[in-house]
């Protein structure tokens, strides 16, 4: 490898302290990280070992990938709300996390204010009612399935206008990897698979926090959970088993899309985060919104328009590399 292209010893060693102090990384992870850590100054990177399982190799070998991004550019402002989640989750306590649901009932009710009269359920849920806006029929809310509607103009028991509030929240509100639909959906501008990709890369960057201040990354996440090291793990899982899933690859594939991604970050230093207003600590929806913009029209977009290509060759770089045996 040229010098010029070798990875700075100083990051080298910090990401090594990272790796030996973490508690939160288990310590027959720390051994293969440290692996990948003594062998990024080889062509290519890193050596496997097989005495691993897919699932643990994959994790680390993100984890570590992830990490040496953020040390080789500590000053890319399109990075920083991630990097500030790895590295400084204090600096998140009151943010909009990235590719988290925002409340577009109320974009909706905005939107369609004078047409039609809404009411919300006993639990909160927003309805509407079209023509003259008053109740004539009850039904069941999709949602909880309490009585809305009413009875010949009558409103059914606890149900009430709706408030025009923005009930969009800060920090992480998806619940449990367990209780998420089979497929990721679109979030504002974000493609299925861009949003799936960067949530990826969100929870990947809260683990990574709780070698820091695993505190500050409970407090991110709505509601609490008990493990957190546990939970984002289990979305990291679901992650990769989605993007596999949009993209009709493996596992392994889907995983090496993220290494692609984050190989794509510092193969693209683009001049385009310099020409936005970006927030680093996203403590309004619109800054989420253009910082989401931002990092899929630089970094996203590029590896996901070309992915089966780029897919191929990496693969192609791997068989052909000696040292990953054959």
């Amino acid at each position: 490898m040229d010098k010029e292209r070798k990875i700075p010893a100083r990051f080298l060693e910090k990401l090594d302290e990272y790796v030996r102090g973490s508690q939160y990384v288990p310590n027959e992870l720390k051994k293969l990280g440290r692996s990948l850590l003594n062998n990024l100054e080889n062509p290519l990177g890193c050596i496997v070992q097989s005495c691993q399982s897919g699932s643990e190799r994959r994790l680390i070998e993100v984890l570590v990938h992830f990490l040496v991004v953020l040390k080789c550019l500590p000053q890319n402002r399109l990075l920083q709300p991630l990097a500030n989640l790895a590295c400084d989750p204090t600096l998140m306590k009151d943010a909009f996390i990235p590719t988290m649901p925002h409340d577009n009932g109320f974009e909706i009710m905005q939107a369609n204010i004078e047409k039609f009269r809404w009411y919300e359920c006993p639990n909160g849920h927003r309805y509407v009612i079209t023509e003259c806006g008053k109740p004539y029929e009850s039904f069941r809310c999709p949602t909880c399935s309490a009585r809305i509607g009413g009875e010949r103009y009558v409103l059914a028991e606890n149900n009430r206008d709706a408030s025009g509030q923005d009930r969009s929240s800060t920090g992480h509100i998806l619940g449990n990897a367990e209780a998420q639909p089979e497929a990721v959906t679109s979030e504002r501008n974000l493609t299925p698979l861009a949003c799936g990709v960067l949530r990826c890369l969100t929870h990947i960057a809260m683990l990574l926090g709780t070698g820091q201040n695993i505190q500050s990354v409970a407090a991110i996440i709505k509601p609490p959970v008990q493990d957190v090291v546990q939970f984002l793990k289990e979305h990291i899982q679901y992650d990769v088993r989605c993007i596999a899933q949009s993209t009709g690859n493996s596992d392994d594939e889907a995983v090496q899309l993220i290494h692609l991604v984050l190989a794509g970050i510092v193969n693209n230093l683009s001049e385009e985060e310099d020409s936005i207003k970006l927030s680093g600590n996203l403590t309004t929806k619109d800054s989420r919104k253009v910082w989401e913009d931002a990092f899929m029209s630089t970094y996203l977009n590029p590896v996901l328009s070309d992915m089966t290509r780029l897919l191929q060759s990496s693969f192609e770089r791997m068989v052909n590399d000696e040292r990953l045996g054959k």
